[in-house]
């Protein structure tokens, strides 16, 4: 649940449906952004940004990648979307802490 510990993951579209990840791109370490839920602001700062390859590479390497969607213990929200917009080869992962 957002705001309490864990990584919260959530992954959206860059380039169709809505591009609800459009400008997911253009963040980087250190920008703030905010996420509302059930009438509540909570603030993240980008702590890591990582751009991996995920198509036509061996299953050791996209099970490494997926190591950012794993549980943990601390606080954190993890943003995942395709990249680059035309090809889709890699994902784009962002990890934002809680700002207090």
């Amino acid at each position: 649940m957002l705001g309490s510990a864990g990584n919260t993951v959530i992954n959206g579209h860059h380039n169709e449906f809505g591009e609800v990840f459009g400008r997911l791109v253009d963040l980087k370490v250190g920008d703030k952004f905010y996420v509302y839920s059930k009438g509540q602001q909570y603030t993240f700062i980008i702590a890591n940004r990582m751009i991996l390859q995920e198509r036509f590479v061996d299953v050791a390497t996209r099970l490494d990648n997926a190591r950012w969607l794993n549980r943990t213990d601390d606080v954190r929200l993890t943003l995942v979307t395709c990249w680059p917009k035309i090809s889709n080869t890699h994902r784009l992962i962002l990890v934002a802490r809680p700002v207090d």
